[in-house]
């Protein structure tokens, strides 16, 4: 019982070797598959944030392009505004000109009379 109690000691000892041994060969990939996963999704990630970056920027770009336009468009709009302001300003003293000349020519009329 002796020899069958070593023996299976030793079997079991040499399964368990080798058991290790296939572990330990195993083990980089198995620790070496989930970092590369995580490696390629960052380098996907920095792509992507790098395309989303520029465009961003160029987005930005346009933007400030059109805020010019159009702060011209606003400027521009402001001075006809006042023009016509002024028009209708020297419209308005006109017309009292020819209303006083009106009551003027009427009132010396009446006194022809």
């Amino acid at each position: 019982m002796n020899k069958k109690t070593k023996q299976q000691k030793l079997e079991t000892i040499h399964d368990a070797h080798a058991n290790l041994v296939t572990t330990l060969k195993t083990a980089p990939e198995a620790l070496e598959k989930p970092l590369l996963q995580s490696i390629a999704l960052i380098h996907t990630n920095h792509k992507n944030i790098t395309n989303q970056a520029q465009h961003l920027e160029e987005s930005t770009e346009k933007l400030t392009k059109l805020n010019k336009q159009l702060q011209t468009v606003a400027n521009n709009g402001d001075t006809k505004l006042r023009e016509t302001g002024d028009v209708q300003n020297w419209a308005e003293m006109v017309d009292a000109n020819i209303r006083m000349i009106e009551k003027t020519i009427q009132i010396r009329r009446q006194n022809q009379l």
